[in-house]
């Protein structure tokens, strides 16, 4: 085992953040991913011959911190601005999306690193050092552990190693859920322009034109339902669902549906946040992460990665 080793839990953008800037430091990072995909709640998917962000549609920078990183972004072409800026009456704030899909940031972050997708840790234990046990019966070595994943996750896998001042604090933070549904098109929407509506009234929180965000050829629209319907129907058949939001977005619709697809968001967003970019416990090597610390959106993902990155730097430098 290396003694500068880092597993960091969760292929997010606060994981592969953090696991790019220590493997910049030269110490040894390997991601463990539970599902296929990159990127977390900032996901695209392909529908029918259709592109869709299916999660996070866009994200804002406020610090410079991030804006460092939206910069090397943007110079590699992987995000624009969409909409706002100053002098906007829409928004004082540029939103930016990602031309290929909102996965792009997180597969540009994991190019060159070790990823390893379709891997979902289900112990851990801490001695020495920390040993990850996954479900297909894999061990792995660490000296320093990274966990990314929503709270009531973590806190379920890090079992008693947490002090209980530290499980009392972090086990009061919920999350919000969001039912999504994707809908290609016969033809284009009537979505204005720039390419997003928040309704006032109804169960949807948002509908976004995917063709006219620049993703695909053919039309397509994202509907996420508000936190209140998501709760209500978490466990209603995604047949219904999909008809329920199909007709509250029926005025943008602009034709026939040829195809859906349904996605739930267990933990779209934390319901509050912590004062404090992430969490660390020194003494256990272990260090926490995700939106829940940085805020509730992308940037706040991002910098809670970069603020575990330091925490972790200095911790390796310590031992």
């Amino acid at each position: 085992m290396n003694p500068r080793s880092v597993a960091v839990i969760g292929a997010g953008l606060s994981g592969l953040l953090a696991a790019r800037k220590l493997a910049a430091a030269g110490l040894s990072v390997v991601v463990l991913e539970k599902s296929r995909g990159l990127g977390g709640r900032m996901a695209t998917r392909r529908i029918g011959g259709a592109v869709c962000d299916h999660g996070a549609q866009f994200f804002t920078v406020r610090e410079e911190a991030f804006a460092a990183e939206v910069r090397e972004w943007s110079e590699g072409g992987l995000v624009r601005p969409w909409y706002g800026g100053p002098g906007e009456a829409v928004s004082s704030h540029v939103h930016y999306i990602c031309p290929a899909g909102m996965t792009a940031p997180a597969k540009h972050l994991a190019n060159g690193l070790d990823v390893r997708r379709e891997t979902r840790v289900t112990n851990l234990r801490r001695d020495r050092c920390w040993t990850l046990e996954t479900a297909a019966g894999e061990r792995l070595e660490a000296d320093l552990l990274l966990c990314t994943a929503p709270l009531p996750q973590l806190l379920e896998l890090l079992g008693g190693h947490l002090p209980e001042t530290s499980r009392a604090a972090l086990g009061g933070i919920d999350y919000d859920p969001c039912l999504a549904v994707m809908a290609v098109l016969e033809r284009p929407s009537q979505v204005p322009a720039p390419g997003f509506v928040r309704p006032e009234t109804g169960p949807l929180e948002w509908v976004a034109d995917n063709r006219m965000k620049g993703l695909g050829e053919l039309p397509a629209l994202t509907l996420h339902a508000g936190f209140a319907f998501s709760r209500e129907h978490w466990e209603t058949d995604p047949e219904e669902v999909t008809r329920l939001l199909l007709a509250a977005a029926d005025p943008w619709l602009g034709g026939p549906v040829r195809s859906t697809s349904y996605h739930r968001w267990r933990y779209s967003k934390p319901c509050r946040t912590l004062d404090r970019r992430c969490w660390e416990q020194s003494a256990l090597g272990l260090v926490l992460a995700g939106d829940a610390f940085g805020g509730p959106r992308v940037e706040g993902a991002a910098l809670s990665g970069l603020a575990a990155a330091e925490a972790l730097a200095r911790m390796a430098a310590s031992s």
